[in-house]
């Protein structure tokens, strides 16, 4: 695994271009699919000395940090034949074209597709905003001013719990909201020490560490996964919120199969609430939170499990228990016939539904193949109380080539699709999809970001 050193430099600017499609690409929104709409197409701007176009890799939604009304947005841009990574900030206004602001600090070096990605986490603290960032195996979490892109504090590496050997670093960060209801929003952040993994939990007010839950799996690879915030909700009933994790194992020693655990831990000391395991096929499928569907207050949580074949569960979020649990084999009458191979996958999104009877509905990425080496997606969308199938969207034709997935790209890793946040105001978030530009050639895929809305996506032609 490649060496990271993060060096901390001025501020830069990072322009990018907004391009219009190729000739075999329509963007205009109405020769549009009827059930996404491209708004816009992004391309890194050439950063290399050597003049290499630069590829879009990942991204985080910010929210409206500044509070003039934009949201704004954070993604990182990589020389795809280098190893440099820029954390580049830009914001969309309501209907507007997005425009770059400028870039944080901060540039990573390392061998191309050998280790993790930075992580970013925009958190409340008090009257203000702060942004947590952790570079690829750093001993640092940097608070920044997220307009000013100014360093507020930083927190090292704490002392491992008794018993326990020291970390080596800062794996991840996320968001688990005001646990205490103080006005300042705590963190959640993963560490590794030798093949053990650390999860703990980082105070907003003071940036001090407050509990450490440590991992019983000493098989690695380890990865890590956070359970996004959806309250956040008391499930243990102590008045303080609690925290959801799901990590994936994958026991190489004895050829298992990857075991993916979800845990509830209590927001008080990191003890376990409950744990539920499943059986798993992929690296990259953690659960989310979903919106309470039993009535009694708690979120549930959503996951893809690996039964006999691949599936949807809900669990109850106040006890771990399954819901209910739905193979693919009762979602034939909706998927395209033909298919090689199935994987439901990220992201999850939780929509209005048509139906009054429905608190809402569940929709679920699915991607395919129809034939070798040809990647297709598509949406499914369940009732959250029974997991019936309701509806099946798939990427029209007159939105090719941005309807291929790059999601099995090495240089991915798995990663291709996220929510931006509401850009034009709609009610609804809009998408940024990584897609190929096939007509680069080199050693690496050029990814370029399309910006897909979503407020056809309900509509009664669905």
């Amino acid at each position: 695994m490649g060496l990271f050193m993060p060096i901390v430099l001025g501020i830069l600017v990072l322009p990018f271009l907004s391009v219009g499609a190729p000739a075999q690409a329509p963007l205009r929104p109405e020769t549009a699919s009827r059930n996404w709409m491209v708004r816009d197409v992004l391309e890194a701007s050439s950063l290399s000395s050597a003049g290499r176009p630069m590829s879009w890799r990942m991204g985080y939604p910010l929210g409206d940090p500044g509070g003039d009304g934009q949201w704004d947005f954070i993604a990182f841009a990589s020389d795809p034949w280098g190893g440099a990574d820029l954390l580049s900030a830009f914001s969309t206004g309501h209907g507007g074209i997005p425009e770059v602001q400028t870039t944080l600090p901060l540039i990573t070096r390392f061998e191309w597709g050998n280790a993790a990605l930075p992580t970013i986490a925009p958190i409340r603290a008090g009257v203000t905003q702060e942004l947590a960032v952790i570079a690829p195996m750093s001993q640092e979490v940097h608070f920044l001013d997220p307009v000013s892109h100014a360093l507020l504090d930083i927190l090292f590496l704490p002392p491992p719990a008794p018993g326990f050997p020291p970390l080596d670093w800062f794996a991840s960060i996320a968001n688990v909201g005001d646990l205490e209801g103080d006005g300042y929003e705590e963190l959640r952040f993963t560490g590794t020490a030798l093949t053990r993994f650390v999860v703990g939990l980082i105070d907003g007010a003071t940036h001090g560490v407050r509990w450490q839950y440590w991992g019983d799996v000493e098989e690695w690879p380890t990865i890590l996964h956070w359970i996004g915030p959806n309250g956040p909700a008391d499930l243990n009933g102590d008045g303080i919120g609690d925290v959801l994790i799901s990590y994936t194992t994958y026991k190489w020693q004895t050829g298992l199969p990857m075991e993916n655990q979800q845990i509830a831990l209590s927001g008080a000391d990191g003890v376990p609430i409950w744990v539920h395991s499943f059986r798993q096929s992929s690296w990259r499928r953690p659960g989310v939170v979903s919106p309470d569907v039993t009535g009694d207050g708690l979120p549930e949580v959503f996951s893809l499990p690996l039964a006999l074949t691949e599936s949807v569960a809900l669990l109850d979020g106040g006890t771990g228990q399954p819901i209910w649990e739905v193979p693919e084999t009762e979602l034939e009458p909706l998927l395209p016939g033909g298919r090689i191979w199935t994987l439901f996958q990220y992201p999850v999104l939780f929509v209005p539904s048509l139906d009054p009877s429905l608190p809402y509905e569940l929709v679920v990425s699915v991607e395919f193949q129809l034939r070798p080496r040809e990647n297709h997606r598509g949406l499914v969308h369940l009732s959250p109380v029974d997991g019936r199938p309701l509806a099946w969207e798939e990427f029209g034709g007159d939105l090719q080539p941005w309807s291929s997935d790059p999601l099995n790209a090495p240089n991915l890793a798995g990663q291709g699709t996220w929510l931006m946040g509401d850009g034009d105001g709609d009610g609804f978030p809009e998408l940024a999809h990584l897609v190929p530009d096939l007509a680069l050639s080199g050693p690496r895929w050029v990814f370029r970001m399309v910006v897909l809305g979503q407020q056809t996506l309900f509509g009664p032609e669905r």
